[in-house]
């Protein structure tokens, strides 16, 4: 499978990049009152399920949490279970 990864626009690479500058989302997570859906891949290696747990998860208690089996890119991995858990987070929430 090929990917033409050089045109991918600036404005996600310097986010991406920005992630890895700051990584910590301990103090801006405190301040969250709104919902929370959290997802994250079995088979991610560096965000995977225990990394959310431990340092996501910790900061954001009240959050829903949502594991797939797909690894780093779930739209593209798991699109239809992605879709189905967004539904059913949505529906949860209240009017």
């Amino acid at each position: 499978m090929h990917h033409d990864y050089a045109g991918t626009p600036r404005a996600p690479l310097d986010a991406s990049a920005e992630l890895w500058v700051y990584p910590s989302i301990s103090e801006q997570a405190s301040h969250v009152t709104q919902p929370v859906l959290v997802i994250a891949g079995a088979r991610e290696p560096l965000y995977h399920p225990e990394f959310q747990r431990l340092n996501t998860l910790a900061f954001l208690p009240h959050a829903t949490k949502e594991f797939f089996d797909g690894a780093h890119f779930i739209p593209h991995e798991e699109p239809a279970a992605l879709a189905q858990s967004g539904a059913r987070f949505c529906a949860s929430l209240p009017d």
